[in-house]
């Protein structure tokens, strides 16, 4: 019944016929010229026909069914009257792709059987198609369908392609001819959501758009391949939508399973249940990490930052000068007094308060009077000149700032401090291999996921991270979106591939890639995510003008005079203390 022929490592040739009538031998050399077309006439190439004697009724059409299912590039069939049904069961039945060549042979058109047949093809995504048949004038005709022409949209509308007559092609062309090549402005339904920087939605009230990366990218395409935008809109609080365990589905994947949409934008990438129910762009036109927004590091109090402007080692360095310098006075004040006036400089009676004076700047009421006591005075004064505008140009950035303590880093440091994790529902199959995260999640509304971020991730003391997406991440601090500054961990939970999203198997699929692959090449992709994503998105808002100090700001220099008036109190009482003591010990 069935004769298969290696056509190549990829393609095989089934033909059914119904008699063994010489008329068929007109129709067996057209069949045959269009299956060697496909291979380029190589030699390699074998073509073997094989015409059997098959009732064409119902009962015989059967035992073709599970057959004529498991062929693969080419497929041939060849019948007689038979039910729409018979042949809707058939047809339906027939594995294949979009991109698949398929040969319908018909020894006799009946009814409306050709373009049932072109119907039930285009309902299976598949262009590529021809259904083969013999005239009543003994020509063999190739019809096909276009579904998309200056007259009509996606609708099929069957058409002679060729003819084959007296051994040849009527006329010279490419038998399976590009279809998808150019729309003719006509409308593809987008399902859209707002993701920025992906999709940003402008004038939601009137004149509707689409901005972002995605919303330019189908912009272009629709340019490219001259096809005319629907933007149909998918609700806020449902977006992607999730793929449930049955393959029920909600949001824009149900719009896109259920064929109500031509594509969908807006960040998809792939997952395991998506890749199933769906079919993503091959070309992978942006990648982007998924990461955990943490809440920031506690602020650091006035008084740390007076040891900000240095680096411990600059510390170490002044603590380690002056210890030399008060070792060095307590050394000289025990010696001769004539060391002490060449060192120190005559009628110096306080080297101790003068180290100070000369730190932080004050006038000295008495300078020695020899050379060499005035050069060691003026290296000294010019070494904490230095030190001294350093310090203070870099503290007065860091009382302006609102710097705080590092915030958690790591999954690891994550999961130690016992934190949970926020997610909207269409995260979770992402993170499932992740049980560290996926056990302590916690699933929010797109709504709440709002109310949530913006109200604790403000906040030190909260112990859980968000999951999101690393460029909405960095939007959302371009924009300055909820007024502060979100911080995330610096560990990625996963790198995703974006694509574009269509039915399974459209048809769609090879012709937007084609100008996909163009745009990433040229970097335009990049470019928009550059635009929308620079990288201030990792840096707090620029300030533009002075800061005004306040008092929060100046509070570490109250309490440095709170602590110096306490050493002083205290000194003053012991001084006090010992008086009272000699005092004492006079009159006994």
């Amino acid at each position: 019944m069935t004769r298969s022929a290696s056509l190549s490592s990829h393609e095989k040739l089934s033909i059914y016929t119904s008699n063994e009538s010489a008329v068929l031998q007109e129709l067996s050399q057209a069949v045959t010229k269009i299956v060697k077309s496909l291979e380029g006439d190589k030699p390699s190439a074998t073509h073997i026909i094989k015409v059997t004697t098959h009732k064409a009724d119902a009962k015989s059409i059967d035992p073709f069914i599970e057959t004529i299912a498991t062929t693969a590039n080419v497929l041939l069939i060849v019948s007689k009257i038979m039910s729409n049904r018979k042949m809707e069961k058939i047809l339906l039945s027939c594995s294949g792709t979009s991109q698949q060549k398929f040969l319908i042979v018909l020894l006799k058109p009946f009814g409306n059987s050709i373009k049932l047949m072109l119907d039930i093809m285009w309902r299976k995504f598949i262009l590529n198609v021809h259904v083969v048949t013999l005239e009543a004038n003994g020509d063999v005709a190739l019809y096909t369908y276009f579904p998309f022409t200056k007259d009509f949209c996606g609708q099929v509308h069957p058409v002679v392609w060729n003819i084959y007559r007296n051994g040849a092609f009527v006329t010279q062309r490419e038998h399976f001819p590009r279809k998808d090549k150019n729309f003719f402005r006509c409308t593809l339904d987008v399902a859209v959501f707002n993701v920025p920087p992906f999709t940003l939605f402008i004038n939601e009230s009137t004149n509707f758009d689409v901005s972002g990366v995605d919303g330019n990218l189908i912009k272009v395409l629709s340019v490219e391949l001259n096809f005319t935008i629907n933007w149909i809109i998918v609700s806020d609080d449902l977006r992607w939508g999730e793929i449930y365990a049955n393959y029920s589905s909600t949001g824009a994947t149900n719009l896109v399973m259920n064929r109500k949409v031509d594509l969908s934008i807006g960040m998809w990438s792939r997952t395991s249940r998506r890749t199933k129910a769906l079919s993503f762009s091959s070309i992978t036109y942006a990648q982007g990490g998924l990461i955990l927004i943490v809440p920031p590091g506690a602020e650091i109090s006035s008084f740390s930052k007076l040891l900000q402007p240095f680096n411990p080692s600059v510390w170490y360095f002044v603590i380690a000068t002056l210890f030399i310098v008060v070792i060095a006075t307590i050394f000289l004040n025990y010696s001769p007094r004539k060391v002490k006036d060449f060192v120190f400089g005559k009628h110096i009676r306080t080297p101790f308060l003068n180290i100070i004076i000369v730190m932080i700047g004050s006038p000295m009421h008495h300078v020695p009077g020899r050379n060499f006591s005035r050069w060691i005075l003026t290296l000294f004064i010019l070494m904490w000149l230095i030190i001294r505008n350093l310090y203070q140009a870099v503290l007065y950035k860091e009382l302006q700032s609102s710097e705080r303590n590092r915030h958690v880093e790591s999954l690891e440091e994550m999961i130690r401090q016992g934190f949970h994790y926020y997610m909207i529902a269409p995260t979770i199959e992402n993170i499932i291999h992740l049980p560290e995260v996926y056990e302590r999640r916690i699933i929010v509304s797109r709504v709440e996921s709002d109310l949530i971020v913006r109200g604790k991730f403000n906040d030190p003391t909260v112990k859980a991270g968000f999951v999101a997406g690393f460029h909405t991440l960095l939007y959302i601090n371009k924009v300055n979106l909820y007024g502060f500054h979100l911080n995330f961990c610096k560990e990625p939970l996963l790198l995703r591939q974006f694509g574009i999203v269509f039915p399974m198997n459209s048809f769609l699929v090879s012709s937007f890639d084609e100008k996909l692959i163009i745009l990433v090449e040229n970097g335009l992709i990049e470019y928009w995510l550059m635009e929308n994503t620079e990288s201030d998105g990792f840096a707090l808002p620029e300030v533009r003008e002075p800061m005004k100090l306040t008092l929060n700001h100046l509070l570490s220099a109250y309490q440095v005079l709170g602590l110096g008036l306490s050493l002083a109190t205290t000194t003053f009482g012991f001084e006090l203390i010992v008086r009272r003591i000699n005092f004492l010990q006079k009159c006994l």
